[in-house]
């Protein structure tokens, strides 16, 4: 384990963990694994005026047990006390779980505050990566005129306050965001290098907004569920906030303005309301490849359409619905049919969600197998 205290200003990057799967050249033994590795001690650092990043984390990190190689079981590591500004991301991780960053420091970073790519191989109860006690500003006095060479002659405006992964299982807690007014307190889908991708639940709680009313851009009508614990996200306690979509219960789900800076709308849901991802590929019968996929509720109907990348089930679709109703699931496609088949997956439901799929065959099946 290592531990870290300095203040570094210069040209690329700050704090850079580059974690190999073992020690190369001389060193090089499979018997040692960084990536399974936590930090000793990470406290109280400073970047600055940076061309990149203050702190990268490139490209895979996830702590395991006691990091040795065959440790398994999700673990954590902190990072506290950071401070970093005038950089162009203050953070970004590319692929890590397990990494808590706490009472952190960010303003005046060209793109992002914080940013995170993927979190894989956790869960929200061990192993995810989280923003904690933390203080982000979207711009400061000391940012006035700043330019970057790179960037061009364009000076410094604001950069998103954090940047959700398009894996989700972040979670962001006790932490306050100020001065979001020319962009976003949050962006969707970090490291999406595609449009039709993510679905995944990301988790907040003790959130708090001081002259901040642009609060996400969503960007199509399944990309991201927010989950408010509290009711500090957006007076939703128990309900989530999602991108507008024609299956939402309107009782529950209602537009909001401040929720609303990106290609699709964004909606409040009260509790009960949850959504799940599901995603599905390999359908039997291939001339169903590549058609949008339609799903029908008692509120309305929406579709998915075929991707031939997905972080899940490639070549196929995925939609986040509503739990608790039943939906008639069918192909853009004229005929029925009848033998058919598919694989399929639900991502994190709670305990007690549920929701039923229905789909009309063109005579009755001999058998169906789930």
């Amino acid at each position: 384990k290592q531990w870290y205290q300095r203040r570094v200003a210069i040209t690329a990057g700050g704090f850079w963990f580059n974690m190999p799967a073992h020690p190369g050249g001389p060193s090089f033994t499979p018997d040692v694994c960084p990536r399974n590795k936590g930090l000793k001690l990470f406290k109280d650092n400073e970047a600055h005026s940076f061309g990149r990043y203050g702190i990268w984390v490139w490209e895979f990190w996830h702590p395991r047990g006691n990091g040795s190689c065959g440790s398994t079981e999700p673990a954590e590591t902190t990072m506290t006390g950071f401070h970093g500004w005038h950089n162009l991301r203050g953070i970004e991780i590319e692929n890590g779980s397990g990494i808590k960053m706490h009472n952190f420091t960010m303003h005046d970073n060209w793109i992002s505050q914080v940013e995170v790519r993927k979190c894989k191989e956790a869960t929200f109860e061990q192993g995810n990566t989280k923003l904690t006690d933390s203080f982000v500003v979207a711009k400061t006095k000391s940012s006035e005129g700043l330019t970057l060479d790179y960037q061009g002659p364009e000076t410094y405006k604001c950069g998103h306050g954090a940047v959700i992964p398009h894996t989700g299982l972040f979670s962001i807690h006790d932490t306050e965001f100020h001065d979001f007014t020319e962009c976003t307190v949050f962006d969707a889908c970090g490291g999406c290098r595609a449009t039709f991708i993510g679905g995944f639940p990301n988790e907040f709680k003790g959130i708090k907004y001081v002259n901040s009313p642009k609060k996400v851009q969503f960007a199509w009508a399944f990309q991201a569920v927010y989950r408010d614990l509290d009711g500090t996200l957006a007076g939703a306690k128990g309900g989530v906030v999602v991108p507008q979509n024609n299956l939402l219960d309107p009782s529950k789900c209602t537009k909001s303005d401040e929720w609303s800076h990106g290609a699709q709308e964004g909606f409040i849901c009260q509790a009960p309301v949850n959504l799940v991802r599901i995603s599905w590929n390999k359908p039997s019968l291939e001339f169903l490849m590549f058609k949008r996929v339609n799903f029908t509720n008692e509120f309305g109907t929406d579709f998915s359409p075929w991707v031939f990348k997905r972080m899940t089930h490639k070549q196929g679709w995925m939609a986040t619905l509503p739990v608790g109703h039943t939906y008639k699931m069918s192909w853009d496609y004229k005929y029925k049919f009848t033998n058919a088949s598919y694989s399929m997956k639900a991502y994190y439901p709670r305990d007690g969600d549920w929701f039923i799929l229905k789909q009309e065959l063109k005579d009755e099946p001999d058998y169906i197998k789930v």
